[in-house]
């Protein structure tokens, strides 16, 4: 597909916040298309103000429980790179000014650096402020979407990537905005093919609780392979991307 080709070098994360504009039924059937041109690859949509709102509950909701889990706020603080100057020098994670944050919420994630103070807060059930961000990101979205293939065997996950590049292009294509939403469908994951190997019984108690509000939305199974949860929107091209390592430092090529 050469349409979609073309659109390989400058497909990127949009993080950008506008107001919330309905898409034409076309739109979102370009995407589904693209995405079932790989077999076992389907796509669901949530677009419904009602159902945007309770998706936007929920997603926060899992944003809360990384942020006061150790292990994954320490995973999450490695990915982030807080400088340019450190940015430039590892070339890889995400740069805080790509998240297009606003300053309050900059500084809100500035303050949760210290794990500690999350721990005090999370040991009393506190910390509902740390949902307030996802909620204010999913007031733009037109939709929410979700990409799923028949299992988690890695071969329909191998065809869950392509089916996510097609989808992601086509998008890009159509100039609309995809942004992914990955803590909610990982942490069902690991409930549900890792044992809730290390998550804490309190964390796995209310992923559990959440799952069925889950699938109210969203009509799968736990034997499902979730590739990924996005959410679209219009919105203006970022002001910043994050930087990357050149292909060489990365793959090796060997002449057969």
């Amino acid at each position: 597909r050469e349409e979609l080709a073309a659109a390989i070098g400058a497909r990127h994360t949009n993080r950008k916040s506008s107001p919330r504009q309905p898409f034409a039924p076309e739109v979102l059937e370009a995407l589904r298309a693209a995405a079932g041109s790989v077999d076992g690859a389907e796509l669901h949509f949530l677009t419904e103000d009602g159902d945007l709102t309770r998706i936007a509950e929920l997603v926060g909701a899992a944003d809360r429980l990384r942020m006061l889990h150790e292990g994954l706020h320490r995973e999450m603080d490695g990915e982030l790179r807080w400088t340019a100057e450190e940015a430039e020098a590892t070339r890889d994670g995400l740069l805080l000014d790509t998240l297009e944050l606003s300053p309050g919420d900059r500084a809100g994630v500035l303050m949760c650096r210290r794990h500690e103070a999350l721990a005090f807060i999370g040991g009393f059930g506190g910390g509902r402020g740390l949902c307030k961000m996802a909620e204010k990101a999913f007031a733009s979205a037109s939709a929410v979407g979700l990409l799923t293939v028949p299992s988690v065997a890695a071969g329909d996950f191998l065809r869950g990537g392509r089916a996510l590049q097609r989808l992601w292009l086509a998008a890009h294509a159509s100039q609309v905005a995809l942004c992914p939403l990955t803590v909610l469908i990982y942490m069902f994951a690991r409930l549900h093919h890792g044992g809730g190997g290390g998550l804490d019984p309190a964390t796995t108690d209310e992923l559990q609780a959440m799952w069925p509000r889950y699938r109210q939305l969203f009509p799968v199974t736990p034997e499902q392979g979730q590739v990924l949860l996005f959410r679209l929107s219009r919105a203006d091209a970022p002001a910043i991307r994050s930087l990357r390592r050149p292909v060489d430092d990365i793959l090796d090529v060997v002449d057969a």
